[in-house]
């Protein structure tokens, strides 16, 4: 667990209460930092400007996702005044450090990836799970104007609309993924609810193909070529398992390219890979428009 919230920082984070006796921090992230405890379990605290709503539904939809066989961390208990998380001690590197240090092992895990992402969208959701705004902001659509042509911009719209619904993670980037030996653990399920499942896998897709770039510098290219073929596997694994079709994914995954390739926040060898990526999926999207 510790090692997916190193690789997630955030400037304007708040500081957590103060370290309890006996606890040693292990991890800090953009909402939370992560604590060893003596009896070998973790706790993680989130900070004061996260609403206590959100991390009382990361706590039950995490562990609805235990109970379910997802493979998880073991979320044991909420604290009284609902603002930590006691739980399963998790270790192994993140799933975006293994693609920057062996690349050809991190293509094999996709597929791994894509079941474990079929198997959540199967999932019961909670009674009153928290759901995700339906309504598809005419933003939305405008921001793949300048990449896609007026009947693709149409086909788009309707696909974003039609989305089916269902128990969703809302952020299965690779950061959010540990690997130990050929086994995989997903974390952060601060996003989880209901919604549009096709958002879930194209934002998935999408944080492949855009992920901070690590390790030696590359070429664009040759970087981007490698993260479609990561992507690309992913996805096609994806398609298989789920039955679920490609456009409606395809159009989610564009939405979300194009405002990373405008994020500020990000690096800008990370916005030159967003828009790269951008550019050729909106081009497959058009084809087929």
């Amino acid at each position: 667990m510790s090692r997916a919230l190193e690789t997630v920082t955030s400037d304007d984070a708040s500081d957590p209460p103060a370290t309890p006796a006996g606890e040693s921090e292990i991890g800090r992230g953009a909402q939370a930092a992560v604590y060893a405890r003596a009896d070998g379990r973790v706790v993680k605290r989130y900070f004061a400007d996260v609403a206590r709503a959100r991390i009382v539904w990361e706590f039950r939809n995490a562990r609805l996702a235990y109970e379910h066989g997802v493979p998880t961390w073991r979320p044991d208990a909420l604290s009284e005044d609902g603002r930590s998380i006691v739980g399963q001690r998790v270790t192994g590197e993140t799933l975006s450090a293994l693609a920057a240090r062996r690349p050809w092992r991190a293509i094999a895990l996709m597929g791994e990836l894509a079941r474990i992402h079929a198997h959540i969208h199967r999932l019961p959701p909670p009674p009153g799970c928290r759901r995700w705004r339906r309504h598809v902001k005419p933003s939305i659509v405008d921001s793949l104007a300048p990449h896609l042509g007026p009947a693709a911009i149409e086909r788009a719209r309707d696909l974003l609309l039609a989305s089916e619904s269902g128990f969703c993670h809302g952020d299965l980037s690779p950061s959010n993924v540990l690997v130990d030996g050929g086994r995989l653990t997903v974390l952060d399920w601060g996003r989880s609810g209901v919604g549009p499942i096709a958002a879930d896998v194209g934002r998935a897709y999408a944080f492949i193909l855009c992920a901070a770039p690590g390790g030696a510098p590359t070429p664009l290219p040759l970087r981007l070529a490698y993260r479609f073929r990561l992507a690309e596997a992913y996805l096609a694994a994806y398609l298989a398992e789920s039955g679920r079709m490609r456009a409606p994914i395809a159009a989610w995954a564009a939405v979300t390219l194009a405002a990373a390739a405008s994020d500020a926040r990000r690096t800008a060898p990370s916005r030159a890979l967003a828009q790269a990526a951008l550019e050729r999926v909106a081009a497959a999207f058009d084809r087929t428009a």
